[in-house]
């Protein structure tokens, strides 16, 4: 299991925190952002899913799907205002690429005026995040988004 908090009661995290059942009790978690084409939602009478439907490349079309997806994504996690008591779940394969730019997206939006800060703040806090910062594969899809 392999899940990072890195704004109180969001995680991010790999497949085997998604299919953790005790994880998602423990961090009362009420929703989840999947950000691959086949790992199911494994535990829908807990939370609701929103799903990224990418594969974890650094194609034209994958930085489309992900730029296209992020704003949808970041309502539907800010919408509950995360807590202690409502935690969010971002997860793909492992935890290291698509599901660390949802990540950045939502720091971008929340709390860091760039992209480059809002890279930086989850690689401090989840130092596996684009390969410890040195490869942000959908670096173009968040720069689309939010512009800087």
């Amino acid at each position: 299991m392999d899940a990072t908090e890195f704004l109180p009661g969001v995680f991010v995290g790999d497949y085997f925190v998604a299919n953790d059942e005790v994880f998602f009790r423990k961090n009362n978690i009420v929703r989840v952002v999947n950000c691959t084409e086949n790992i199911p939602f494994f535990f829908p009478h807990l939370a609701q899913y929103f799903r990224i439907p990418i594969d974890d490349s650094t194609s034209h079309l994958d930085n489309n799907v992900m730029a296209a997806y992020m704003p949808s994504a970041i309502r539907f996690i800010t919408e509950i205002r995360p807590s202690k008591e409502r935690g969010v779940l971002i997860h793909c394969q492992a935890g290291m690429s698509r599901s660390c730019t949802v990540a950045v997206g939502l720091l971008r939006q929340c709390c860091h005026p760039t992209i480059k800060g809002a890279i930086q703040a989850l690689v401090e806090k989840r130092d596996i995040a684009f390969f410890r910062g040195r490869y942000v594969n959908f670096e173009k899809a968040l720069y689309k988004v939010f512009g800087n």
